[in-house]
C-alpha cells in the first residue's frame, strides 16, 4: 500500500496498488538456472541417443559376424552330403532314391 497525501483537499488517501517485482522486461522469461537446465536435459537427450545407436550397432555388428560363422560352419559340415536322383516306382508309383530297395506294398 502506498500513503499519498492530496494538497488541494488537505487529507491522506491510500491507494491499493499491486507492487510488482523489478525485473528487467527483456530478461524477465529468462534465467540462468533455467538455461542451464535446458542445456542439461538438451545435452543428456543428445548423449543418450548417441549411447543407444553405438550399443545398437554393436549388437548389430556381433550379429553379423555370429550369421557369417554359423553359414561358414554349415556350408563345411555339408561338403560331405551328396545328391541323390529320385525315380518312380514302375509297380506302385512311388519315387525313390536310385538304387536303392523299395518293397511295393
Amino acid at each position: 500500500m502506498q500513503v499519498t497525501f492530496d494538497r488541494a483537499i488537505g487529507d491522506a488517501t491510500l491507494h491499493s496498488r499491486p507492487r510488482l517485482p523489478k525485473r528487467l522486461p527483456m530478461f524477465g522469461l529468462f534465467s540462468l538456472p533455467k538455461i542451464l537446465f535446458t542445456v542439461l536435459v538438451v545435452c543428456a537427450v543428445w548423449y543418450g541417443f548417441k549411447w543407444l545407436a553405438r550399443r545398437q550397432s554393436v549388437v548389430d555388428s556381433e550379429a553379423r559376424a555370429n550369421f557369417k560363422r554359423r553359414t561358414a560352419s554349415e556350408s563345411k559340415s555339408n561338403d560331405g552330403d551328396t545328391i541323390e536322383d529320385m525315380v518312380e516306382c514302375p509297380d506302385c508309383g512311388a519315387f525313390v532314391a536310385k538304387g536303392s530297395r523299395h518293397n511295393c506294398t
